[in-house]
């Protein structure tokens, strides 16, 4: 039985003389945009039904290139099973297809144009039947011709049923579908159904002990007119094959596109029915291959024959390409059949983006990503390691890495790579007081670093991973302290220096002993070459006159022996003048004694 409506509810009650074997929604829609699903939901017997992109069983595509009022490029039928939501008890089926909320801005004609439900019940009181149900695989031009096959033998002495399902018909001869069969002028279809507020034909019929009979407006004689979609076929059909040609006359001046959903063939048969298994249908992903499994009869053939290794096999091989929509005919041993229809999405890799990054703090795994979102994908590999559900890719260090989402089936996207930067916020610092004085000086140390936890010290050249504190300098001049903080990786460690100056307590002695004894036999100035590199010494009598002046920075070399000119100076004081040329060391002036003993 057929429905083609806009927004309605119907009720469809069962037969009490027979056994509920299936009863499964066809859907059609529009569309402009081949990646979307029309956003219609059903309300069945209480349940919300939202159709899927693995529902869809067919993608018609419009090839006459006529504007149409809707922008579509063709249309899609989708098919689902209601077998869920039928109790085995059930007398009836409550259906409602509900006006949808949003309609996508990409696909303004995604909405359903109509829906069908079929379904199939079994007394075994009565003969065997067979149902053929053909969904429209071809390109909607305005001329075709379709070849129906009789799959096993007909009792030509019943009827022989035909059922078309249509939309978008009109009320005249200029927006129209034409049939021949066999070459014989079956009818028009040019009104649409009253009871359905229906834009185009549903043919709706009952079939049992050999019998046709039509419902509301159509039917059960052997031509089709107006908005009768059924018809008797016995007389115009050759033994099991015949050939339909349809010619559509599409309105002006919108060229919508009439468009034909398909074709129920009823018959009756002396064959009976054998037990066979076929494949359920299944979803899997592209370049992936699947074992086919079927039995129970003696030959099998599969159509289309494309995308298997046989197509004459009971297990053939699916590499998957695109979805396939196969039915699969099994013979017994007498040439009678069965036909099972097995359904194989596949499902292809889409694209994903980021929406944002941060970076990785140097040395560690810190940084992220958000991915934008995705209906396609909920889960995401980096670098081959899964994440959960969630847009937000955490722990990434910095470089290159590889992402790609991964569906409820587990099937990949599109891989894309990100760069996470690396930044360093460690700042190494670190106080000293004092910073100078006179040996033995002891310096306190205070670690003033940000962002780090962990520490190496440098004192001239030795190393400490806990400095000693307060530091103890003995040894007069310049020190060096350096201090290593990082936080994760020695490699993104950050450096500071700070010197220290230890002073010698006293440098200028105020007297010497020149008598060539070994001892205090010159004037010594400890170590101030070293502590002031381009230092200058010079020594005056009390009458101002130079008696000695050094090499500068050089003091030690030829220190003051208490001689002038090679000639022993008298015992008594004299006066000397220490130019350091240390910014930070003004020059000393004193005096300094002679003793001879």
């Amino acid at each position: 039985m057929g429905l083609s409506i806009i927004e309605d509810s119907y009720e469809i009650n069962f037969p009490h003389d027979g056994e509920i074997k299936e009863t499964y929604l066809l859907a059609y829609s529009p569309i402009n945009n081949s990646e979307f699903v029309p956003s219609t939901d059903f309300i069945v017997n209480g349940n919300i039904l939202s159709l899927q992109k693995k529902d869809e069983i067919s993608f018609i595509k419009r090839e006459n290139n006529l504007p149409t009022t809707d922008g579509s490029i063709g249309y899609k039928i989708y098919a689902k099973n209601l077998n869920q939501f039928i109790m085995s008890n059930s007398q009836s089926l409550f259906i409602k297809q509900q006006v949808p909320s949003f309609i996508p801005s990409e696909c303004p004609a995604c909405f359903l144009s109509g829906f069908v439900v079929v379904v199939i019940y079994e007394d075994a009181s009565l003969p065997p039947i067979c149902f053929q149900q053909i969904i429209n695989q071809f390109p909607e031009v305005d001329s075709k011709t379709l070849n129906l096959k009789i799959n096993n033998f007909s009792n030509s002495q019943n009827d022989i049923a035909l059922a078309i399902m249509s939309d978008r018909l009109g009320d005249g001869l200029n927006d129209a579908y034409f049939f021949q069969i066999n070459s014989n002028n079956i009818g028009v279809l040019n009104l649409k159904d009253e009871p359905f507020n229906s834009a185009g034909v549903m043919g709706c019929f009952k079939y049992q002990n050999g019998f046709l009979t039509g419902f509301y407006d159509d039917d059960e004689n052997q031509v089709i007119n107006g908005s009768n979609g059924i018809m008797k076929i016995n007389g115009i059909t050759s033994y099991n094959e015949m050939e339909i040609k349809i010619e559509n006359i599409p309105p002006e001046p919108t060229y919508a596109n009439n468009f034909l959903l398909g074709y129920n063939l009823v018959y009756s048969t002396p064959c009976e029915p054998f037990e066979v298994s076929a494949p359920l249908d299944t979803t899997l992903c592209q370049g992936a291959n699947l074992s086919l499994q079927a039995s129970g009869g003696q030959r099998y053939k599969w159509l289309p024959e494309t995308g298997l290794s046989c197509y004459d096999c009971a297990n053939p091989t699916f590499t998957a390409d695109t979805t396939t929509f196969y039915s699969l005919q099994i013979f017994s041993s007498d040439s009678c059949s069965v036909i099972r229809t097995v359904r194989l999405f596949v499902e292809e890799p889409k694209s994903v983006s980021i929406q944002s990054s941060n970076p990785s703090f140097c040395g560690g795994a810190t940084g992220s990503v958000i991915m934008q979102s995705n209906a396609f994908y909920n889960r995401y590999s980096v670098d081959g390691m899964l994440f959960l559900v969630g847009a937000t890719l955490s722990n990434l260090s910095s470089g290159l890495h590889e992402i790609v989402g991964v569906s409820e089936t587990g099937c990949s996207s599109f891989p894309i790579s990100v760069a996470i930067d690396s930044i360093n916020t460690t700042v190494a610092d670190f106080w000293r007081t004092p910073n100078e004085g006179p040996s033995p000086l002891n310096v306190s140390i205070e670690n003033k670093s940000q962002q780090a936890t962990n520490f190496l010290w440098q004192v001239d050249t030795l190393f400490y991973q806990n400095i000693p504190n307060p530091y103890t300098f003995t040894e007069p001049g310049w020190h060096t302290i350096t201090l290593y903080a990082w936080k994760y990786d020695t490699l993104c460690a950050e450096t500071v220096s700070k010197t220290v100056f230890v002073r010698i307590p006293q440098i200028i002695p105020t007297a010497f002993t020149p008598n060539n004894d070994g001892e205090n036999d010159v004037w010594e100035l400890p170590y101030i070459d070293i502590l002031f590199p381009e230092n200058q010494v010079f020594v005056y009598n009390r009458w101002g006159n130079l008696l000695y002046t050094s090499k500068k920075g050089a003091y030690a070399t030829q220190a003051w022996d208490g001689n002038f000119e090679g000639k022993p100076l008298p015992v008594g004081s004299y006066f000397y003048v220490i130019e350091f040329n240390d910014e930070d060391y003004p020059k000393a002036t004193g005096q300094v004694s002679v003793i001879r003993k």
